[in-house]
């Protein structure tokens, strides 16, 4: 039991292209976010409603292994493991932004000075909403709270999985909005572990879904698709202002079809070929380096937008070449984030709290 593993590769690979989208998404969206060119093109590469899978797959990954075996929660371990995963590469990606923004003034004085001011520190320990200098940064404070709130939801489901409703459909009415807004992604990513091992051996095409397959795929576009269409539809953007009176908001929506999706992939296992595609498997690798990393290139690059031109003009030739040059370099430096970062680290984080504490 001790060298079990409960990994699932192919769903490594949804959380690269989850990961490529966001990349993309704030490339695109940094000077061109009024263009309809974007409005567009953010059917597809839209990085918001990615970020659900992020949550949907972490609330599945966590409570996987607990929910499908008799393994019991080290209370110990498990934040050790988790605090080793998401903080380390997380704290250089930080310190990174911390000393580039001190580019134009990079003295020991105003290092220290800098190094001295409390949002730093709060922004390093992901408290407080503080995520100046790594502006993504708020969805691993997400991560982070909901990673000790999954532990309550596996204690829940073992001992009753109908108790899980009662947080699900208290996250649309107690608590503040910003804490609840994700409480159904986890939740559901925890429902997911639980059906797992019923649709995992049953084939999509002979399953009851299929015969409803096309209003599936539709339900689930438009659940991802409900900010965009919102730009381009009055009536679904009147919906839209009506559900947020109601605390109900586009996240929710992305959140289900986000579920949905991932029990298609888990039934079918053509799409889960297609997912075992060893570049895939390596976007999976690198996908939480590459989410960190790819920030500090897109800063870079739109900082400097101006001087580029100098070189490539004002057209389309400097928006492709810097579009190629910023997804390589983001791949390169996660590529090197992962190698010498994340693997020492997850090394670590398997010899377990337990065999650290008594050495």
């Amino acid at each position: 039991m001790k060298n079990q593993t409960y990994r699932i590769e192919y769903l490594d690979s949804i959380r690269g292209i989850a990961a490529m989208i966001v990349v993309v998404f704030h490339f695109i969206g940094w000077k061109w976010n009024e263009t309809i060119e974007y409005k567009i093109a953010t059917f597809i590469f839209n990085g918001t409603e990615a970020v659900s899978f992020f949550f949907v797959l972490s609330g599945f990954v966590l409570s996987h292994s607990y929910i499908n075996s008799n393994r019991k929660i080290k209370l110990g371990n498990y934040i050790y493991r988790r605090v080793l995963r998401l903080y380390p590469a997380y704290i250089i990606t930080v310190m990174i932004m911390f000393f580039y923004g001190l580019r134009h003034n990079f003295t020991i004085e105003t290092i220290f000075t800098q190094l001295q001011r409390p949002n730093l520190l709060k922004e390093l320990l992901m408290f407080q909403k503080t995520h100046h200098l790594y502006f993504p940064g708020w969805t691993l404070q997400v991560e982070i709270i909901y990673s000790l709130i999954i532990i309550l939801l596996i204690l829940l489901c073992k001992r009753n999985v109908y108790l899980l409703f009662i947080p699900l459909i208290c996250c649309y009415f107690i608590g503040s909005p910003d804490l609840r807004l994700y409480m159904n992604h986890f939740i559901l990513g925890v429902f997911l572990s639980i059906i797992y091992p019923n649709i995992k051996n049953t084939p999509f095409s002979k399953s009851k879904l299929f015969r409803w397959r096309w209003a599936l795929f539709f339900l689930i576009f438009v659940m991802f698709s409900f900010v965009n269409l919102a730009k381009f539809i009055k009536p679904i953007d009147d919906l839209f202002h009506w559900f947020w009176t109601y605390n109900i908001r586009w996240a929710h929506f992305s959140g289900y079809a986000a579920f949905l999706t991932l029990i298609i992939v888990i039934m079918s296992s053509k799409i889960q070929r297609i997912l075992t595609n060893p570049i895939l498997l390596y976007l999976g690798k690198i996908s939480y380096s590459l989410y960190l990393i790819h920030w500090f290139f897109v800063v870079f690059i739109m900082d400097y937008w101006e001087k580029w031109g100098q070189f490539l003009g004002e057209g389309g030739l400097r928006f492709i070449t810097m579009f190629i040059i910023f997804v390589s370099t983001s791949i390169i430096a996660a590529h090197l984030m992962y190698r010498f970062i994340e693997l020492p680290f997850i090394k670590l984080s398997k010899r377990g709290w337990s065999n650290i504490k008594n050495r």
